[in-house]
């Protein structure tokens, strides 16, 4: 649940035209925190003279490092991605290059967990232009209250969706609008596309009143659930 680091509202003590200086502080890891949008999301100044290394993993609401000014004359790139395949990313300072992991959805890759509603940049871009290889590690996936999709989970993801042989659980819940669960459009066996979802072994629908339909076109082979042991329904009739 956690938004940010510094609490940076008025009335604790702290006041915008404060100077806030981490003096010693060389190293910086914010990891797996699905809520944290800003370091501080007040005005006030934050420096760190010593700031050599920031690491930022599975952050994907951080859309900013904080609102004020920040000084951290020694840093030179932002380390983001798993612990062996980490790459550095750099602006020319630290809040353009935070907005661009943010933008570029750089933050996504490695989550093993989303629920759709609780990103609303996802949700925007669910049937559009996402980087959807970034979610290609998801274990859990949770389409939720999304009014207008006709269809829950496009072709963009599907290529890219629960590739592990660990548990996967997909969950469609208090969708008005979906009438099929899965967009085949687009896809070919012949190219490649074979055996999608092979590895999903739980499926819930729940609160979906207009579902017609698994798919709308002929699968001929591309979807398998060879490892689904659960099925779970609760669907409200139209």
């Amino acid at each position: 649940m956690l938004t940010e680091i510094v609490r940076g509202d008025q009335g604790v003590g702290i006041e915008s035209t404060d100077e806030i200086v981490f003096s010693k502080m060389k190293t910086l890891q914010l990891e797996d925190l699905q809520s944290l949008t800003s370091f501080c999301l007040g005005s006030c100044t934050f420096k760190f003279p010593s700031l050599e290394q920031l690491t930022v993993h599975k952050c994907p609401k951080l859309r900013i490092f904080t609102a004020g000014v920040s000084s951290t004359p020694k840093l030179h790139g932002v380390l983001a991605g798993w612990y062996n395949v980490r790459k550095r990313h750099w602006e020319g300072n630290l809040n353009a290059t935070i907005e661009q992991l943010y933008m570029k959805c750089v933050a996504f890759e490695w989550i093993d967990e989303v629920q759709l509603s609780n990103f609303p940049m996802l949700k925007e871009k669910w049937h559009a232009q996402f980087p959807f290889e970034n979610l290609k590690y998801l274990r859990k996936l949770v389409v939720d209250d999304c009014v207008v999709f006709s269809n829950a989970v496009s072709s963009n993801i599907l290529k890219y969706l629960f590739l592990s042989k660990m548990k996967n659980e997909l969950v469609v819940e208090r969708c008005d609008s979906v009438e099929e669960l899965f967009d085949l459009e687009g896809l070919n066996a012949d190219e490649g596309d074979v055996g999608l979802l092979n590895y999903l072994n739980e499926l819930r629908l729940i609160d979906l009143p207009r579902l017609r339909h698994v798919w709308n076109n002929d699968p001929q082979g591309i979807l398998s659930f060879k490892n689904l042991s659960c099925c779970k329904f609760r669907i409200v009739a139209a």
